[in-house]
């Protein structure tokens, strides 16, 4: 949160960044039909959500999953489900045990 708190976000500020990022999704594709669009959105806005959420709590899942309002094997269910514990950038920012890694 900003000191200012009329910067502070709204709930609608999200739905209009969503807003927008989809009309230059449709802007760039030129008139060309998307193709299963809403999983692709599902899909592509929980994995980053869920990587976001991490980074914030440091890669404390008990701690995501709390911002997140979902259990924490929730949580790894979906960290292994979009491999995020795989990606070299995450693999220290998300953290973890080993046997949190493991298939």
């Amino acid at each position: 949160m900003s000191a200012d708190p009329s910067n502070d976000p709204t709930p609608g500020d999200l739905s209009r960044c969503l807003r927008q990022a989809l009309d230059q999704y449709f802007e760039a594709l030129d008139g060309f039909p998307p193709g299963d669009l809403h999983r692709m959105l599902i899909e592509q806005t929980e994995r980053t959500l869920l990587g976001r959420v991490l980074e914030l709590a440091e890669g404390n899942q008990r701690r995501a999953a709390e911002i997140l309002g979902i259990n924490r094997s929730t949580l790894r269910k979906k960290v292994r489900q979009y491999e995020l514990l795989d990606h070299p950038s995450r693999r220290s920012s998300v953290g973890g045990s080993a046997a949190d890694s493991q298939p």
